[in-house]
């Protein structure tokens, strides 16, 4: 349901999610645009947008010519982009304009109606190498949005080439961790961040809460003091998901973060700076945890810990569903990667078939 402002033409929506104690709100605006009326979410007041500032949005929107018709057979990657970009926020639309000359190279003049199938395996290939499939897929999604609205609008006749009916296919994420470390590797690698001086213990710090707790990189980097719970047993945090979760904290990680929160205000970040990353190489190469091995989901890293925190849970015993739950997965699927990890208790069971033959 929207709700008017003082502002004409200006509205908001009330989430279920709060703000300063009260529901968040997520202001949009609508304006005439090729003779229709075209609604625009500006942004959610949680982020910093108020009423005045959509209004303004709207303003230069009704006073900034339109993306300019162009003939069917000359509609371009570059402005399929433009046209999802009219839909968008100015933070996301900013996002846009920083990420095309990266994620889009090499076909931003291609008309849309000669995007073959090979040129986007081209282009998919040429991106994989840097980007993570899921990035991928969110770019590949964009520019399919794109062509759509210009279907509609008249600029692109026929199929859209970014479309699994036309062939074409999304990347699979090949980098999932496989490797997980041993109690002793764990050990001595920490012991090695520890020793390398004030440079290398945000990482120590950080691989104990994960290694204790599945807690991902960028989850640890968001901490902030007010977060961590009075009894020092979880934390409440914006998971990878974009949903309020709360994740569940033993003895070592409870110490490390109530360590580190001592001298910093409620609001203050627990990890305030992102770390060197060759801190943390150095530690590894050092130790020759990498030696020999190339493929990537082998290989340690930072996310080897949280791998590392699940692994040692099945392998002693924790059922597979409470593991779901402790990584916080919403998708029961992506806990039974670890269930080769129970092959003792399978043998077990077949063992309890009475033996009649």
């Amino acid at each position: 349901m929207r709700h008017t402002t003082r502002y004409e033409g200006v509205y908001y929506r009330e989430r279920k999610a709060k703000y300063n104690g009260k529901p968040d709100r997520t202001y949009e605006f609508c304006h005439n645009a090729d003779g229709k009326k075209k609604w625009v979410t500006v942004g959610r007041a949680s982020l910093g947008v108020t009423a005045e500032q959509a209004h303004k949005e709207r303003l230069k929107a009704m006073t900034t010519p339109a993306v300019p018709t162009v003939p069917t057979a000359t509609v371009t990657v570059k402005e399929a982009l433009l046209l999802r970009r009219e839909s968008m926020s100015p933070l996301s639309a900013k996002i846009l304009d920083n990420c095309v000359p990266l994620y889009y190279p090499g076909i931003l003049d291609t008309p849309v109606r000669d995007l073959t199938q090979p040129i986007l395996e081209n282009w998919k290939a040429g991106l994989l190498p840097r980007l993570a499939a899921g990035t991928f897929n969110n770019c590949a999604a964009m520019l399919r949005s794109g062509i759509n609205t210009a279907k509609r609008r008249g600029l692109h006749e026929g199929p859209n080439p970014l479309e699994k009916s036309s062939g074409f296919t999304t990347a699979r994420n090949t980098n999932k961790c496989v490797r997980f470390l041993s109690p002793e590797e764990a050990a001595t690698l920490i012991a090695r961040l520890y020793s390398r001086g004030e440079a290398a213990r945000e990482w120590a710090d950080m691989a104990v809460v994960s290694l204790n707790s599945g807690l991902r990189a960028a989850e640890l980097y968001r901490l902030r003091g007010q977060d961590l719970s009075p009894d020092g047993e979880s934390v409440s945090l914006v998971g990878k998901s974009g949903k309020f979760e709360i994740c569940r904290l033993n003895q070592p990680a409870t110490r490390v973060l109530r360590e580190r929160t001592k001298s910093k205000g409620p609001g203050e970040l627990i990890f305030p700076t992102r770390p060197r990353h060759d801190s943390l190489a150095s530690a590894i190469n050092y130790l020759k945890l990498n030696k020999g091995i190339s493929s990537v989901v082998h290989k340690v890293r930072f996310h080897t810990f949280r791998h590392t925190f699940a692994s040692w849970l099945v392998q002693r015993g924790v059922d597979l569903y409470v593991v779901q739950k402790l990584l916080r997965h919403a998708n029961p699927a992506m806990t039974q990667r670890y269930a080769h990890l129970r092959s003792d208790d399978l043998k077990e069971a077949m063992g309890l078939l009475p033996q009649l033959f």
